[in-house]
């Protein structure tokens, strides 16, 4: 008889059980790396989305209000009305001191979208908040700065986290010094 058992060649039944159980383990162990790994990889990519939309409208914002001549920022900062000096045949900006272009320029929320009144339907941001992140109170976009030829842009972003239920939020603010502000 023990020359029957060391002569086996085969597994036992509690044998094959054990290895797939400890297979299985490595298996989900794997799947669930793979699953975190995939989700990450999503909020980091919708994050970069989100810093990338945010600075773009602060680089639009600032080329459209660089060269104004009047700025009036609404009461609840989430919008502002602004007149550029008057151009010459050649597209330049005239050196009159004190000329205005007769028309009123306005950038606002609406909505959810950051706007202009020359393109409304195409917005400078997407998704922007009620409420600021940072502070936990009412969104003010638009503010008058140190100076009478400036105004600091408070820029917030935020979009709901494809793998997730937390919304990922995007914040710059930045300073734009009017030039020919009056």
């Amino acid at each position: 008889m023990e020359s029957l058992i060391r002569n086996r060649y085969g597994i036992t039944l509690v044998e094959l059980m054990v290895s797939m159980g400890i297979m299985s383990l490595v298996i989900f162990g794997a799947a669930g790396l793979f699953v975190n790994s995939s989700q990450s990889s999503a909020r980091t990519q919708t994050q970069s989305n989100i810093d990338s939309d945010v600075a773009i409208a602060a680089e639009k914002l600032n080329n459209l209000l660089m060269e104004t001549r009047s700025v009036t920022i609404d009461s609840n900062g989430l919008g502002l009305t602004y007149q550029l000096p008057p151009t010459n045949s050649d597209g330049t900006y005239t050196s009159s001191a004190k000329a205005l272009e007769t028309t009123f320029r306005r950038i606002y929320v609406s909505g959810t979208d950051l706007v202009t009144s020359a393109a409304p339907e195409v917005p400078i941001l997407h998704n922007i908040p009620a409420v600021d992140p940072d502070t936990n109170t009412t969104l003010r976009i638009f503010q008058s700065g140190v100076g009478e030829k400036e105004i600091i842009v408070h820029l917030v972003s935020g979009r709901r986290a494809t793998a997730g239920a937390h919304v990922i939020y995007a914040v710059l603010t930045t300073r734009i010094n009017c030039r020919n502000m009056q």
